[in-house]
């Protein structure tokens, strides 16, 4: 076992044999919701992925998970954040609240974004990404071309 993936079972959501677990415990069983999943990239593109998600979770009966990375340098162990967690999930809780419907946020601290994400996110989730609609690729954009690569259902939210 690599020391990222020691690491990583050490955190919420991670199991000892490096599988992911799901985020409130259930198991995979037949009355298991379907959830849909919001990355955050910027605070006014996560407010308009959930506005999204939310829409998307009615119309499937799903539940809405927000995925928010916190990068820790790499002086720092990723056991010793700059930030803490409480302060951490209160800040994304507050922004997840001015949706209309209930929203579980689950912050991971990782040194690499995309490679929390791939051991966050359930194969085939359907994701929901906030971007800027720009003619250059955003890194917003790239995250989204990144996550359909991996086989993930993505779609982008974005400004009107």
């Amino acid at each position: 076992m690599t020391a990222f993936r020691r690491v990583m079972a050490k955190q919420k959501g991670i199991g000892d044999d490096g599988g992911i677990r799901d985020w409130d415990g259930s198991g995979d069983g037949p009355d298991r919701l379907p959830e849909v999943v919001v990355v955050h990239t910027t605070p006014r593109g996560t407010q308009r992925a959930l506005a999204a998600a939310a829409e998307l979770a009615r119309g499937l009966s799903a539940r809405v998970r927000l995925v928010a990375a916190q990068v820790v340098p790499y002086p720092r162990m990723l056991t010793d954040p700059p930030t803490s967690m409480e302060f951490t999930k209160v800040k994304f809780k507050s922004l997840a609240a001015e949706t209309a419907v209930e929203v579980k946020v689950d912050v991971r601290y990782c040194r690499d974004v995309e490679e929390m994400l791939l051991y966050a996110l359930n194969p085939g989730s359907l994701v929901v990404v906030g971007c800027e609609r720009k003619w250059w690729p955003t890194t917003e954009r790239r995250l989204a071309w990144r996550l359909r690569r991996n086989g993930h259902h993505v779609v982008t939210a974005e400004r009107q």
